[in-house]
């Protein structure tokens, strides 16, 4: 029984006293918890995350970014905001609304992001994987419950939701943070308004970044006819410096794309296109209007983990891959062109669609296409609980869509959170913030969304 419920029967022992108890519990039957049993929130990222072995080690800034012995494991730590209303931190001024100009202004600003909670990645990364939420990020975040509310000293890290270091700048934008970014300039190793010029050798990525625009922009606008209009795109090489994006086609598994089932397709560099969520849900209806209720959930809440943002590159919602075979169900025609971009872990060659509409009505093609192959006779039951269909999607996300997983490693996964594989263990570094048991809870919660956008459907 949780501590503020205790209550001591032996002060219960005449008819008043008695009275009292019951008043009680009917007080106890009419208490109220916004929060319910929630436990998962979305929070902006309010400092640059720090290695947790250089902090034992004597790096204890809060603000900086040590990169010593940068081949070992170690979790990482980083200061956060909940922004998802209600938010547990509402009373907490928000920093990123903040601006500050002289050195006491920022020093005041450096204190009140002090006061945040601390979120711990769940797992162990590599020091030298750049694939780590910064400032201004969005992420999705777990809170342990405590005996009145939320433990708000430490919470745990779980993925990034929206990567906005790839977003250009705006100060009057408070999710943007650039006034934090700002305030943290001049501390050494603190984090800048954009990733470094400078290239990287590692994960088959290459040395120096490309120069030059490179091929541009897909030709999005009015190709389409698309009846949605993004709220911002960004264009790597084009909008800013990018390392991450290699219009040649030579990094990670990029070149299969140029001579496989998908190689006459046209080549551009990458670009995020961001809708509003209103536009999303009302595309997302229309493109899963002809395929039954179970099949418009799990594309859903397949989408709402993969690129959950409402921002996808190149109006790809859900990550397909071309440096692969064909997918089941769609056709080359359904694809219009291709890009190569490092997902976090690699260099992998993905799809490109000219519109929003299409690249959903090709998603939606490729889901009906799983449920009579991968997950053939496994449907997520739609009219049981939440879990229920939060498991099931688990299973065949990742026997079907994340990792082609055989039963034998499906139940490891289940039950020690990896498998080995050819002597590479899974989930892979930059995957291992989402291991089966989350994956399945963040299903279980995006379905219950689905059916609040979709009243009529149930």
């Amino acid at each position: 029984m949780a501590i503020k419920e205790f209550l001591d029967n032996s002060l219960f022992t005449d008819p008043r006293s008695a009275r009292d108890l019951y008043g009680n519990s009917v007080r106890q039957a009419l208490d109220f918890n916004v929060y319910g049993r929630k436990t998962m929130f979305q929070a902006i990222v309010l400092t640059r995350p720090v290695f947790l072995a250089d902090v034992a080690e004597g790096d204890d800034s809060l603000f900086g970014y040590a990169t010593r012995d940068t081949g070992k494991l170690t979790k990482f730590s980083f200061k956060g905001r909940i922004i998802e209303g209600p938010s547990p931190h509402e009373y907490l001024p928000n920093p990123c609304n903040a601006r500050g100009t002289t050195a006491e202004e920022k020093a005041k600003i450096r204190r009140l992001v002090t006061l945040h909670t601390t979120f711990i990645s769940s797992d162990d990364y590599t020091k030298s994987d750049n694939y780590l939420p910064q400032v201004g990020d969005l992420v999705w975040v777990e809170l342990k419950k405590n005996v009145f509310s939320y433990d708000l000293q430490f919470g745990t890290f779980i993925s990034v939701k929206d990567n906005r270091t790839n977003v250009e700048s705006d100060e009057s934008d408070a999710l943007d943070c650039e006034s934090l970014k700002n305030a943290f300039r001049n501390i050494s190793g603190a984090s800048s308004t954009r990733r470094s010029s400078r290239g990287t050798i590692t994960g088959g990525r290459y040395v120096e970044p490309l120069s030059g625009t490179g091929r541009g922009s897909a030709p999005y606008a009015g190709a389409g006819h698309s009846a949605y209009t993004p709220t911002s795109t960004w264009t790597a090489h084009v909008s800013s410096t990018s390392t991450r994006d290699d219009y040649n086609f030579k990094s990670g598994k990029c070149p299969n794309a140029l001579t496989g089932y998908y190689k006459t397709l046209p080549v551009y560099n990458t670009s995020f296109l961001k809708y509003s969520r209103s536009d999303f849900a009302k595309a997302v209806a229309a493109a899963g209007a002809p395929y039954d209720v179970a099949v418009q959930a799990a594309a859903f809440v397949i989408i709402s983990i993969e690129q959950g943002n409402y921002s996808f590159p190149n109006n790809n919602v859900a990550g397909i891959q071309t440096d692969g075979g064909q997918f089941r169900g769609a056709t080359l025609s359904d694809v219009d062109f291709q890009t190569c971009y490092n997902d976090g872990s690699q260099f992998r060659a993905f799809a490109g669609f000219l519109s929003i509409e299409r690249g959903l009505s090709t998603f939606f093609k490729i889901i009906n296409g799983k449920f009579t192959s991968a997950w053939s006779g496994r449907s997520p039951p739609v009219d049981g609980t939440n879990q229920e269909f939060g498991d099931q999607m688990a299973d065949n996300y990742y026997q079907g869509w994340n990792i082609i997983t055989s039963n034998d490693e499906l139940t490891s996964l289940k039950t020690s959170g990896e498998f080995i594989r050819n002597g590479i263990r899974y989930p892979r570094r930059a995957e291992r913030s989402y291991n089966w048991n989350t994956t399945a809870n963040f299903f279980a919660t995006m379905f219950e969304r689905f059916k609040t956008d979709n009243p009529t459907l149930f």
